[in-house]
């Protein structure tokens, strides 16, 4: 019974240490991330933006939500890349 809640214990220590580590980089290249999802994966983003917001406010009309949408993405891109830009010339 000993054996089996050290175990127990020991692999929780290890998936929160995993879990740790990889939060800490997602935090740490988030610039990255969000420079890679625009890339990448700018009109899924847009259609999940607009879809949750949708959710949240059902008496908005289609072409707001999108222009919103839109405008939130383009700032956070743009923040993104600023701060990559800023790093890169340290």
């Amino acid at each position: 019974m000993v054996i089996l809640v050290k175990t127990f214990f020991i692999r929780l220590l290890v998936v929160l240490t995993l879990l740790a580590v990889l939060i800490f980089l997602g935090w740490w290249q988030r610039d990255w991330v969000i420079v890679f999802l625009d890339k990448h994966f700018y009109e899924e983003s847009q259609q999940v933006c607009i879809y949750v917001l949708e959710r949240i406010s059902k008496d908005a009309e289609p072409i707001m939500l999108n222009g919103f949408c839109h405008i939130g993405q383009l700032a956070l891109v743009s923040e993104a890349k600023t701060r990559l830009q800023d790093y890169s010339e340290l």
